[in-house]
């Protein structure tokens, strides 16, 4: 012991000191850390149980030494410095006030320390008690939590309680765009829009107040500021952290830009479909809609947002719809249009629709919401386009960590792993990573172990692995090389992300534009093609490889492609949703130069910084061939009236007149040479007189024909029992003549041209009288609903009309009788049929020979 102390600094040092009371010793002795005791030339003049075993000295071998024995060799004449400052200014410092030193054990090994010191005033002067604690266990929890930290795949933000920023990991300065050293020390708030930082420094004091874990996607949704002063939306999650300054915060941010686009990608595809989208929550509340479902049902959408989706059902089906509706959620399960789903809607005015409707479980954050694709197949054909699926909804859960040895076992296990996975924690630690490997990934295990060891780190790698249930998950992972104190590689820290959802909403878009019935081309804002669908294909002619990345003018004639690059920048310049048949028609040119008509829908996706136009183009040819056809029949209609209206004005001068003599002569020869005509010259005179009338009849009924719906006053609302009561008063003689009856059920009013109904009646009625050869001879008027038309009967109890003739008695000058048996021209309903035709309805006649007979019109209602 002499010979150590000897060599020491080549000069003796004195013995040990001895300390009273001999309680101090016993407290020493009972320290949780080791404690020496110096004087002022720092010598050690006591030492505890705790000392000995963290330096491996006997304390024979360190009393009466020099402290400096104890400290690494480089560092002995900084401390011996140090020292002197202390004892010439002593005071308490605590452990863990900012001194942090290395200590030597007696084996030569360094290991890192930490100090507190107290100074002791006694009669035999200043000493001064050091208290030292190996920190090698929090120096390495501290480099783990930073390992941890830098290989989230989320930027990582720790604030303390002021808002100060006291960690940052390298996600965030990429984030961000701040080297991390210009974060710390900042506040929080440079990370944020100056718009917001007042209102956000608020939350921030309320979060420390209560401060408890809120997980990523609980309700949060800012917006970042990067150091060049963009804005982003971000999604936060909170976790409090103790230390030893108190509570501080982490804050894991995450870029939901990805996201936001994807909804905005879902919302443009919902308006480009071609069907009304309505998507309701477990309680039957309307979430979303899209613009057909505004023009199908007539309700704005801000009517229908938030209301019970049995709005859109008639009364009397809603409680049934209700019951339906709880059943589909109890088993929710796609169900296609025309699966046997049809009901009838409600317009806002009340009217009803027949409807077709297929159904689709969504997957929410919010739970299981069902998307409803609802057709009216009133008016259209039922196609079975393929009904725009809904884009998933970005998944926000926490993210799986897992820890590993170089071996491959796992060694640590969260939460989140357990519900990504399926594994408890006791049934994965211990267990090989490659459990959650299919077979056809297990030589990635190598690779990434191999990298580990290198000390390389795998950031966002994307591959598959398989959980519990024997589901394969795509996931993304970064993957990082956990050190121990000595900076060795001894395991890695594993960070998966289950990004299957959004694997399959991709898939699920570019599914969606294939199946949709029109060409759908997307384009940037700078015009190029950047995805088409397999209709582009078929309607254009080009393989899609040839349009991917080429102005969208290459599919417009040449000479149209100034003004469309014009329109198109207009539309960048204020996007929205611009549906089929809002007044856009061009012509396309197909690849062997051919033009056609085309319509095209048009909606923005994407937002500001990466904004996107869809186009749905549908080929007009045959529509507008169909248009080209109907315009020349118009013109042909219209020569062939004024045709008919110079017929008329020849009849009725040109004809008239020397009719008008023939008769005029014959009764003057009557008069005046009655008694020099004998039987047969009074015989011939009549049947001149009646030829002339008959022809004058004849043209007086084609002069009607011809004016049917030539010059007739526009369609009023017609009370058809004010008509009718006309027609009788006008037919007075006749009825009065025979005894006739004419009866009627309660009548309409309706939207009619009134002389040519009344015309119409009368023609009808004078008919069923003619026909009816006996006294007393009756008619019946009666009107019935059929769907939105009014059918009229006119029905007789005459000498009926055999059914071989029922379809010829409407073409003009067509009989059944000679004028001998019954009066007539055969005008009488061709003039019927073509009042009513004119009224967008048809005629036709119920009868028996020798049952009377049934004459049915209808009116449209809207002609």
């Amino acid at each position: 012991m002499k010979d150590q102390k000897a060599g020491n600094r080549g000069r003796p040092l004195a013995g040990p000191v001895p300390i009273d009371p001999s309680w101090y010793r016993d407290l020493v002795e009972s320290a949780p850390d080791a404690v020496i005791l110096i004087d002022s030339e720092g010598r050690i003049l006591l030492i505890n149980r705790q000392a000995e075993r963290l330096f491996g000295y006997q304390r024979e071998e360190l009393l009466g030494q020099a402290v400096e024995m104890l400290v690494p060799e480089q560092f002995r004449k900084a401390h011996a410095l140090h020292r002197d400052g202390f004892f010439a200014e002593p005071k308490v410092r605590e452990m863990g006030a900012g001194l942090e030193l290395a200590g030597r054990r007696k084996d030569g090994t360094e290991f890192p320390i930490e100090i507190s010191l107290s100074p002791i005033r006694t009669s035999s002067g200043l000493l001064v008690t050091a208290a030292i604690r190996d920190a090698s266990e929090r120096r390495r929890a501290n480099e783990m939590f930073r390992a941890l930290l830098e290989s989230a795949p989320d930027a990582m933000v720790i604030i303390d309680h002021t808002g100060v920023i006291r960690l940052a990991n390298a996600q965030a300065q990429a984030l961000f765009g701040y080297q991390r050293e210009a974060l710390i020390g900042k506040r929080v708030e440079v990370l944020i829009p100056e718009r917001l930082r007042e209102r956000h420094a608020a939350h921030r004091a309320g979060y420390f107040v209560a401060p408890k874990p809120r997980g990523m996607g609980a309700g949060l949704e800012l917006s970042g500021r990067r150091k060049d002063g963009g804005e982003f939306p971000i999604e936060i999650s909170l976790s409090p952290l103790q230390t030893e300054e108190g509570t501080w915060a982490t804050a894991a941010v995450r870029d939901i830009s990805e996201r936001k686009r994807a909804e905005d990608r879902f919302r443009a595809l919902l308006e480009t479909a071609p069907d009304a989208m309505v998507i309701i929550n477990a309680e039957g509340r309307i979430e979303l809609v899209n613009a057909q479902t505004e023009r199908i049902f007539g309700y704005a959408r801000g009517d229908l947002v938030g209301q019970t989706v049995e709005m859109l059902v008639p009364e009397r089906l809603r409680g049934r719809h209700l019951a339906h509706r709880g059943d589909y959620f109890r088993a929710p399960k796609v169900r296609e249009m025309g699966a046997g789903a049809e009901l009838s809607g409600r317009r806002r005015d009340g009217s009803e629709f027949p409807i077709e409707i297929s159904l689709s479980p969504l997957d929410t954050e919010y739970g299981t919401w069902v998307t409803a694709a609802i057709r009216d197949v009133t008016q259209s054909k039922r196609e079975r386009d393929a009904a725009v699926r809904l884009a998933a909804i970005v998944e926000s859960s926490n993210d799986a960590i897992i820890g590993k040895d170089l071996l491959g076992r796992i060694t640590s296990w969260n939460r989140a792993a357990m519900h990504t996975f399926g594994y408890t924690s006791e049934q994965a630690i211990g267990q090989e990573v490659t459990m959650l490997f299919p077979p056809e990934r297990l030589h990635e295990e190598e690779q990434i172990l191999e990298r580990v060891r290198g000390g390389e780190q795998i950031k966002h790698f994307e591959t598959q692995r398989r959980a519990a249930d024997g589901r394969v998950l795509e996931m993304s992972m970064t993957i990082s090389p956990i050190l121990d104190a000595a900076g060795r590689v001894v395991g890695a820290s594993t960070i998966g992300r289950d990004i299957s959802e959004r694997k399959q909403a991709d898939e699920r878009f570019r599914s969606l534009l294939e199946t949709a019935p029109d060409a759908m081309v997307i384009i940037d804002r700078e015009g190029r093609i950047v995805l088409v669908n397999a209709q582009t294909e078929r309607l254009f002619g080009h393989a899609r490889e040839h349009m991917i990345g080429r102005p969208v003018e290459m599919l417009i004639p040449e000479r149209l492609r100034g003004r469309h690059g014009e329109h198109r920048a207009g539309y960048f310049g204020a996007p929205k949703v611009r549906e089929m048949g809002a007044g856009l028609e061009l012509p396309g040119l197909r690849s062997n130069g051919e033009e056609f008509a085309i319509e095209i829908s048009l909606s923005p996706m994407g937002s500001d910084d990466s904004l996107y136009a869809t186009a749905a183009v549908r080929d007009i040819s045959d529509r507008k061939a169909v248009e080209r056809k109907l315009a020349r029949t118009a013109d042909n209609l219209a020569r062939s009236n004024r045709d008919l209206e110079q017929f008329a004005f020849v009849a009725s001068h040109d004809l008239q007149a020397p009719l008008r003599s023939i008769i005029g002569f014959s009764q003057l020869l009557r008069r005046k040479y009655h008694d020099q005509f004998d039987r047969d010259g009074q015989e011939f005179l009549d049947f001149v007189e009646g030829s002339a009338r008959h022809m004058q009849a004849l043209v007086n009924g084609l002069l009607d024909f011809s004016r049917v719906g030539s010059q007739g006053p526009d369609f009023v609302q017609v009370n058809m029992e004010t008509v009718l009561a006309r027609v009788k008063s006008q037919m007075s003689a006749i009825v009065l003549e025979r005894d006739a009856r004419i009866t009627h059920d309660p009548l309409p009013t309706l939207l009619a041209s009134e002389l040519e109904i009344n015309q119409l009646l009368q023609n009808l009625i004078v008919n069923g009288l003619k026909f009816q050869p006996g006294p007393e001879p009756r008619v019946h008027v009666s009107a019935v609903r059929k769907g939105e038309a009014w059918q009229f009967s006119v029905r007789d109890w005459g000498i009926g009309i055999s059914p071989e003739y029922q379809q010829r008695i409407f073409q003009i000058f067509q009989r059944l009788h000679s004028p001998e048996e019954y009066a007539g021209t055969g005008i009488g309903l061709a003039v019927c049929q073509k009042i009513v035709q004119r009224h967008g309805g048809r005629i036709w006649v119920d009868s028996k020979t020798g049952e009377g007979a049934t004459f049915h019109f209808t009116i449209a209602p809207d002609v």
